[in-house]
This record gives C-alpha cells, structure tokens and sequence, in this order.
C-alpha cells in the first residue's frame, strides 16, 4: 500500500469518526412499533377501518408529525404472525417493514403505499398457525441493543386484539415475562395498545408493562391510548436528576420533568438572497464612543475592534452608589447553593391559582434509589395527602442558575408531586386600590344580582358547554406555518390555508342556545331603557318636521333603500325597537333590519 493510500484511509477513517461522533449526541427519541398481523387485526372497527390499517395510520401521523417537530427522532416498523419473514436474521414469521432508523420522507411515502393499496397484501401473508410474541421482543430488544447513540426515550409499542396471546402456552409465558423483565436494564418502555370492544389488561398485559418498567401493583398506572400518542409526538422529558435534602445525612435522589411540552413556534432564518443558502448571525459588543463617531468619506474607514468578554462591566446601583461587576461575577451571584431541593417547610395545603407562574413540574423518585429512599418518598407523599400538608422547598435545578421556592403539591394517585413556582414579593401585583371599588359585600355594597338573568344564563352554560380539548383548537398562525413547511418536507402539492378552529361556530351554537339570547336580551334592554336619555331628534329628508326615532316606518325607509343615510345609534336604536341584537358594524346593522323586515 502506497503512502498515498495511506493518507487516504486515514482520512476517511478520520470522516467516519467525526461522523459517529455527530451522531452520538442530541436529544432525540426512539420508537419501535410492533404489529400484531393475526386474521383478527384485519376485521374492521368501530368507524368501518381494519384495525391493522387505523396502525399504519397512526404510525404515519406520528411520522408526519416527527417529519415537521424533530427529524433526528429514530421509528421502526415490524409485523409478527406473518407467513413471510426476514432471512436475515432468519427469524420466522416475523417481517420488518421498515429498520429502526433516522426518519426521512421516503419512509412516510412507503408507509402510505402500504396504507392505501398493498395492505391486503398483509391480509393474504397473514398466518392462524404462529404467534410469535416472544421472539418479536426478543427482535425489539436486539434492534435497540445494536445502536450505540444515546437516547432520551427507547418505546416498543405493541398493538394487539388479543388480550391473551393466542397459540401460547403457559411455558411460554413465562419466557415472554422473562424476555421483557430485561427491558428495564436496556431502559425500553414497553406499551401495549388493545384493539378491539372486549379488552382486559389484567389478564396478561399488565404484568409485561410491570415489568418493563420495574413496578409493583400499587404504583402501575396503564397509559391511554390518546396520552401514549401525545407522549410519543411531544414527550415529556427528564429534566435533571437531583438530590432532595431533607435534613442531615438524609437525601432522596429524584427526578423532575416537564408535565407539558411548550408549543414552538417556528424561528425564522436569515438567508442568502441569491443562493436561499442560511446565515448564521454572529453578535460581539463595541464601545459606544466609537458607534457616535460620524466618518468622514475621505478618510479611510477605521477598523473597530469588538470588546473582549474580559472588558464588559455591569453597573449596579446599590447605597446610592455606582458598582461595577464582570460577567463572571454577575454569574458568581446566581450559584449561590448546590444543586438540589432543600426542605424549607411544611404547613397545610392551600393553592392559590393567581400565584401560578408557569406550568407545574413533577417530582418522581428516581428508578435507581434505594429500598429505603423509595419507602420514606412513599411515606412522605402519603402523610402529606392525608394530612393535607404542602412542602415548601428551594430547588435549584442548574448549577449556574439561580434558586427560586417551590410549593410540593401532593399527587399519590401519580406518585408523585406537583413542583409549583411561588412569585417573589416584587412580581405580585398589587390591585387592592383599583380594585376596591368593584369589591362588594352582603353588608355594605351588595351584588347586584338579577336572579332570572343568573337561570337563563345557567341554562345557556350547560347548553353550550363541551368537553375542552387542546387538540381541537391548534395555533391558527402557527398552523399556516406547519402546513407550509411540511409541504416543502412531504413535497405536497400548494394547499388552501387550514380551518380557523378558535372561531365560535355561531350556527351550532345558536341551534343549541335556541331563544335564550333573546330571552337575555330583553331583560337587559329593559334595564337600559330605564336609564336611557331622552330620543333623539332627527330631520327627515323630505319634510322638515320633527319625528321620534320610535316613530319612524322602518319598512318604508328599506323600500327607498336609505338605511345607509342613518346613524349608527339610529340604526341600533331602530334594532332595539324590534329587539335584536345591536352588535357589528353598519353594514351588519342594515343587512339585520333588512333581513327582519322583508
């Protein structure tokens, strides 16, 4: 080999490192899905859909939506009971459709063939003869076991119609328990999806769940169907790993993480004009003196150099005095303690929703504490729910951030705590001088309370309440953003903008109120009326007597087509009359008298 080769080898082998060590760092997740292929995934559901392709079809929105959100996020897909089966591995009977890989377009696009006319395909292939649950876990946990690249989530997500394995004995049963107990060393979350009306989890499921995640009965807690997929599109992720100081020589090592994902918004990018390639923005600091200075075109353009990290202060008034601080010293002020939570108090439980900054974190114990640290977690969660205690705490979660108190809400039935940021004196708003005269009392400012208004607007809450669900009113504006991006990411043709689903639907809203609008209406144009001044008086265009606005033949001011001649209060007044609604612009005023009278 020549020393030319030689360099040449070396070089490569330098990309390939290079290349590895790109990959072997992010935050991205993992999902295996695993499908059950037996004739009985192939009947049809509820909406009139095979259960085995209502699969393919959440596995292609979690793709579509992975496409959009985090292309660097690993999904697989396998088939089990199949009369075909990979040859290499030669494991019978199960087929892999998709490796477990960096997710691309060209897998969306495959996934969708399958889905729209090859999966009876999988119906004929289908097998009544095996099923092989144990040896597709198995499969799962060597497809994981072969990437080397950290992961923040590792799922296997088993969706099935049998809540018995079918063709299993009891020896084999307990294979498959033992099989899935290693799942919790290799950190895999197994999850099993039942398809299917007669479904019951007790029977074998719950114990491969239990021991995947290394749970007793009391604290399992089975994931729905509709979390599972939030979870997987927006998971919720571990924020660190601290230790709860509860006094001397007695920690608890736990874990926080985010209950909710923070909807993102999508950044803009500065590009090339002419070659759409992205900049990248760099920012550096300069004194100000050399900013004012205006240049002279004749002379020569001065080269000004930027500010070093070392040479920037930050000015302090603090005793009427003027104190300057490097960065690094400002940063020294925010590591005042260890990273932790350190018990402060405990009293009893009062919540008060104004105080609520943000969204609550989640303190669970950590899956590697010990016996004891787990006993005195459950203890302490238990005593402070029947009790109703809460725990006031110092948590600092970076080490060179600050430290903010915290309130522990109890959660057993989560095991867990709520960890709710408190404000400090500075950040609450005082509203007791603007707000005193609306504050009322049953002694010396009475509400006033119009009973028959109070029914009539129950009967309306209870007609127009449903049950509020986040997912059905997405973003207006970040959804034309999303749909604009996944054009260009699925090469989809120009589309129309998305539904405006904030937007009250009026139509079905009246049909369910019916008349009580009106019936709220009239009360509350009777009190106005009392209050209300004297008529106006106005000129009539064709004589100059006075009229009253009450007296006015409406009908034969829309045969002349003059309604856009009158006032906007003319016009309300003219609604009140006849008791409709005054609301809207002019043109919504016409096209309602309009509407009423002809």
């Amino acid at each position: 080999m020549t020393s030319e080769n030689t360099e040449d080898f070396d070089n490569d082998s330098d990309l390939e490192e290079n290349n590895d060590t790109d990959e072997a760092y992010g935050v991205r997740d993992c999902t295996l899905f695993l499908i059950d292929t037996s004739p009985e995934m192939f009947h049809k559901n509820e909406d009139g859909v095979p259960y085995f392709v209502s699969c393919l079809e959440d596995y292609i929105y979690i793709l579509k939506q992975k496409l959009v959100w985090n292309r660097q996020d690993w999904m697989g897909l396998v088939l089990f009971g199949t009369e075909q089966w990979d040859m290499n591995p030669e494991i019978k009977n199960i087929l892999t459709l998709q490796k477990l890989s960096v997710i691309d377009i060209n897998k969306l696009k495959e996934v969708e063939k399958i889905r729209d006319s090859k999966w009876k395909d999988y119906e004929q292939m289908s097998s009544s003869t095996c099923y092989p649950l144990q040896d597709v876990l198995w499969h799962a946990a060597l497809n994981f076991s072969s990437i080397n690249i950290t992961m923040s989530a590792r799922r296997v997500i088993l969706f099935t119609c049998h809540d018995v394995p079918p063709l299993t004995n009891e020896d084999e049963k307990h294979r498959i328990r033992a099989k899935v107990s290693t799942y919790n060393n290799l950190n895999i979350l197994l999850y099993v999806v039942a398809l299917g009306l007669k479904w019951d989890v007790e029977l074998f499921y719950k114990d491969l769940e239990m021991l995947s995640r290394n749970l007793n009965k009391e604290d399992y807690q089975r994931t729905s169907y509709k979390d599972l997929l939030q979870q997987v599109k927006r998971p919720s992720r571990h924020m660190a790993k601290l230790p709860w100081r509860l006094g001397k020589d007695v920690v608890i090592n736990v874990d926080i993480s985010n209950l909710c994902v923070k909807s993102q918004n999508i950044k803009s990018i500065a590009m090339d004009s002419e070659t759409n390639a992205p900049l990248v923005s760099y920012t550096y600091l300069r004194r100000k003196e050399d900013t004012d200075v205006e240049k002279d075109e004749d002379d020569e353009e001065k080269i000004i150099m930027p500010l070093l990290h070392a040479d920037v202060r930050k000015m302090k008034k603090l005793g009427n005095k003027e104190i300057y601080f490097t960065l690094d010293e400002v940063k020294s002020f925010e590591n005042i303690y260890e990273m932790g939570i350190d018990l402060i108090d405990v009293e009893p439980l009062s919540c008060d929703p104004m105080y609520h900054l943000h969204a609550p974190y989640f303190v669970s114990c950590n899956k590697n504490c010990s016996e004891g640290e787990k006993l005195l977690f459950a203890g302490l969660l238990n005593k402070c729910d029947q009790r109703k205690l809460k725990i006031t705490c110092r948590v600092t979660i970076r080490q060179n951030s600050g430290s903010y108190l915290y309130n522990m809400i109890p959660m057993p039935d989560e095991g867990g705590f709520y960890l709710y940021k408190l404000p400090y004196n500075e950040e609450v708003n005082d509203f007791s001088e603007e707000m005193y005269e609306h504050a009322y009392n049953d002694q010396d400012n009475k509400v006033p309370i119009n009973h028959e208004a109070v029914e009539l607007f129950e009967k309306m809450i209870k007609k127009s309440t449903q049950i509020y669900d986040p997912e059905k009113y997405p973003n207006p504006a970040l959804q034309v953003k999303l749909q604009s991006i996944e054009t260009l990411a699925l090469d989809l043709d120009v589309r129309d903008p998305p539904e405006d689903l904030t937007l009250p639907a009026e139509d079905l809203l009246q049909e369910r109120i019916g008349d009580l609008t009106k019936q709220i209406n009239e009360i509350f144009i009777d009190e106005e009326i009392e209050f209300e001044p004297a008529k106006k008086k106005y000129k009539d265009n064709k004589n100059s007597t006075d009229k009253s606005i009450d007296d006015v033949n409406v009908l034969e001011i829309i045969k002349r087509n003059q309604l856009d001649k009158y006032k906007v209060s003319d016009l309300r007044q003219f609604l009140r009359n006849v008791k409709l609604s005054t609301a809207g612009r002019k043109s919504e005023l016409i096209e309602r008298l309009t509407s009423y009278y002809t």
